[in-house]
């Protein structure tokens, strides 16, 4: 969405603008509008339809203004939500701060928590290689419309299937291809029957580095390295020597 700030990002209420009479503030504040969206239509090539107001500063005089310009709605600085019959030309806004975390976001834009229980992987725990599925139950299923119920990864770029038993709660996901990243996020999702909200839960977890890390893949055997620890001695040996019954070869590491 491409909203215009003005030509110049200035503030555009009458009051702040006390040198000029009605026909000169009329004029320049038709510039503002029309030429700024003019400019971001050419850059973008898309059109612009909405305008936020300059550091919020409004009045009605300016929202009529905004509306006779063309646009279809202009947003504020106030805080708060948009609903149904809110002046289009007077939009609130929700303040996203660079620290807010991923279910604070969601909740801003209208979801409602989802409890969920024995989640697999656990949050934050490293996902079993030898058992790529993603699961949790949903204590609370009964008053969810089964339809309704969703998972998934929000780093895979595709939909993965998932499956839903609407008898006992439980949904999960096989993941049968690479994921890209250490950290992966699992979304689930559903609509209350009764007041027909949108509820979610989302937690992290971790995948194990296959290939580099030693707790799945050790870089080589571990009699090897006994016996290289203690190798065989020969002549003048004060005791016996216990050498290993065979020597597995190290494993290679792509």
């Amino acid at each position: 969405m491409e909203a215009s700030e003005g030509d110049g990002h200035p503030f555009l209420t009458k009051r702040r603008h006390t040198t000029l009479d009605a026909k000169q503030y009329s004029e320049w504040l038709q510039k503002e509008l029309v030429d700024s969206r003019r400019i971001l239509e050419k850059e973008t090539g898309h059109p612009v339809k909405f305008l936020a107001y300059p550091y919020g500063d409004y009045d009605h005089y300016l929202t009529a203004d905004v509306a006779k310009a063309g646009y279809d709605a202009a947003l504020t600085c106030d805080y708060g939500r948009v609903s149904r019959g809110t002046n289009p030309y007077r939009f609130k806004r929700v303040v996203i701060e660079k620290h807010m975390d991923f279910a604070t976001f969601r909740y801003y834009l209208g979801a409602r928590p989802l409890p969920l229980q024995e989640m697999t992987p656990l949050p934050g725990q490293l996902l079993d290689p030898g058992e790529m599925t993603i699961s949790a139950h949903i204590p609370d299923y009964q008053s969810l419309d089964p339809k309704s119920v969703g998972i998934a990864l929000l780093s895979m770029t595709g939909t993965l299937p998932y499956s839903y038993d609407a008898k006992n709660g439980w949904i999960s996901l096989l993941v049968n291809e690479g994921l890209q990243g250490s950290l992966q996020r699992a979304l689930v999702w559903a609509t209350e029957k009764k007041s027909r909200r949108r509820v979610e839960a989302t937690w992290t977890f971790r995948l194990p580095d296959i290939l580099g890390d030693p707790a799945f893949c050790p870089a080589i055997d571990p009699v090897v390295i006994a016996h290289a620890q203690h190798p065989p001695q020969t002549g003048g040996s004060a005791g016996p020597v216990s050498t290993p019954r065979s020597v597995a070869a190290p494993r290679l590491q792509n």
